[in-house]
């Protein structure tokens, strides 16, 4: 018998827990809606946002390339000096002419 009051005992607490949870599940439910609203309001309005900047990311890409160019020259330049073709590092005199 004791082992059937226990079973019974348990299935009771059960049903309160359950019950308390209804509540709290509702909240979570409500969140989750709210949650999902801003959700579709930022996947309509995020494409937009991207299109806006596009000008300032296309001015970014042309500033980057330019900056990659300048580091080429310049590494070329290095190579070249190291070698002792071209200008001088120092100077900017060609090398085979003496600096003033």
């Amino acid at each position: 018998m004791p082992m059937i009051e226990f079973l019974l005992f348990q299935s009771q607490d059960m049903g309160q827990l359950f019950g308390a949870l209804s509540g709290v599940g509702f909240i979570v439910w409500i969140a989750a809606l709210v949650f999902g609203i801003l959700l579709s309001i930022l996947w309509l309005f995020v494409p937009f946002a991207i299109f806006g900047i596009k000008p300032r990311l296309d001015q970014m890409n042309e500033s980057l390339r330019i900056l990659c160019e300048w580091e080429k020259f310049k590494f070329e330049q290095l190579g070249k000096a190291e070698s002792g073709q071209g200008e001088s590092a120092t100077t900017g005199a060609p090398n085979d002419e003496p600096a003033p």
